[in-house]
């Protein structure tokens, strides 16, 4: 499975994309692709900052001094 998820469905995506969009180009096809790519930038963000916010919380730990 995790063959899959990190070589294979990148590896597909990066090379079947370009070269159709190549190939064969519409403008309609590339500006789906660059809505896709902004949602999942937006979307990548997001689980960062809340993966963030977690670890920055995790830490409660203080010093007495």
């Amino acid at each position: 499975m995790r063959v899959l998820l990190y070589t294979l469905i990148p590896a597909a995506f990066v090379g079947s994309i370009p070269a159709l969009l190549l190939a064969e180009f519409d403008r309609g096809r590339l500006a789906g692709l660059f809505l896709v790519t902004v949602a999942l930038l937006f979307i990548a963000r997001g689980v960062f900052a809340l993966g963030l916010r977690r670890y920055e919380s995790g830490n409660l730990v203080t010093t007495r001094g």
